[in-house]
């Protein structure tokens, strides 16, 4: 696999990643705005993955095989 690759793919990744948490952080906003607050009290509606998601699973989905 070349360099040119590895790089766009990467950048997919990164760009999948960052789409699922907006995505998820609208659904939990929009909850919140039709009265279930049980997201927002979770820590959930933002859309930086790295702060809605504890170190654990981070690690976990690092380094599963």
């Amino acid at each position: 696999m070349d360099m040119q690759k590895l790089a766009l793919g990467a950048i997919w990744y990164i760009v999948f990643v960052f789409s699922v948490a907006w995505h998820e952080a609208a659904h939990a906003l929009m909850a919140r705005k039709l009265g279930d607050p049980t997201a927002h009290e979770g820590g959930r509606p933002h859309p930086i993955p790295f702060r809605i998601s504890s170190a654990r699973l981070w690690v976990w989905w690092c380094f599963r095989s």
